[in-house]
């Protein structure tokens, strides 16, 4: 099982920035009785959820370079767009998988090719971007993570205009991720996925490949990449057929389905206070999809 997420650039920037912590969250939020589709969408990141918050995010990014060009720095963020296997459970295209494997063999891009990396690093570009280095704002996420993010520059900005406010972005952006790692956690440990993965390193053993599981691939390839001394293309092509392989027998035995499933079945069933929050939060979100449409017109 490979969780999706959809980020923009912008906020790719600003990850890196965690440390343990207590969590923490507003007084007097109501504890519903269950979590309705919509909210477990938002939790899972599956659903319609991915391409709702694409499109809240498009309008974030466009207010952002928006703020960039009016302060004279044109520069250009990205949004990657909703993975079409999402409800498959599965992180990436088939499409994708086949042209480039576990993206291990990729030729890297020179410094600057992207048009963005090459500036990441000037101070007047990352100041107006994000707002001074030590101008912070603190966010306690389940788990006790503690995630510090820009709360001035025009990425902030932006987010304020879309959320409402800085603080509930951050909730929306960062909580329920939090709160599907624990669930992917329960759902592996779950007997009926273990029973999947069982299933799954039979049929990936009449190839030949004798992998734990799927996540434990891109990491063994690493290692036997590490002192190869193959062409690159011939080690694309071991790590597409890898990948299909892998690919192919998690759709055959649905091992990601399965995944996806109790991912789910398990959101349903989290801690009355992460329950209030989530739904508090699946409604501001929302709003939030009300407000990009009128900031957009």
């Amino acid at each position: 099982m490979r969780p999706a997420t959809v980020k923009a650039t912008l906020l790719v920037v600003m990850a890196g920035m965690l440390s343990g912590c207590g969590s923490s969250q507003p007084e007097g939020a109501r504890v519903p009785d269950h979590l309705d589709q919509s909210t477990v969408d938002m939790v899972t990141n599956t659903g319609d959820y991915p391409a709702r918050l694409y499109q809240v995010a498009l309008v974030d990014l466009a207010l952002t370079e928006k703020c960039m060009r009016d302060a004279g720095i044109p520069w250009k963020g990205s949004v990657d767009r909703p993975n079409p296997d999402a409800d498959e459970g599965g992180g990436v295209s088939a499409d994708w998988v086949r042209q480039h494997g576990y993206a291990l063999s990729e030729a890297k891009p020179s410094d600057g090719q992207n048009g963005q990396a090459g500036n990441s690093d000037d101070p007047r570009l990352r100041e107006t971007l994000l707002g001074p280095r030590t101008a912070l704002a603190k966010l306690t996420a389940p788990g006790a993570i503690v995630y510090w993010y820009p709360k001035q520059g025009c990425a902030a900005n932006a987010h304020a205009s879309v959320y409402g406010d800085l603080d509930t972005w951050a909730r929306i952006t960062y909580m329920p991720q939090e709160i599907s790692l624990g669930l992917f956690k329960k759902a592996t440990s779950d007997q009926r996925y273990q029973a999947a993965l069982g299933r799954w390193r039979t049929c990936m053993s009449q190839y030949r490949y004798s992998y734990d599981s799927p996540s434990s691939i891109p990491s063994a390839l690493r290692k036997a990449f590490e002192d190869s001394t193959e062409p690159l293309d011939q080690r694309r092509e071991k790590e597409i057929t890898i990948a299909v392989r892998d690919m192919g027998c998690d759709q055959q035995v649905e091992l990601s389905k399965t995944g996806l499933r109790l991912r789910r079945e398990l959101a349903r069933t989290i801690e009355p206070q992460q329950r209030a929050e989530m739904t508090r939060l699946s409604g501001l979100f929302t709003k939030a999809e009300q407000r990009s449409k009128t900031l957009s017109r």
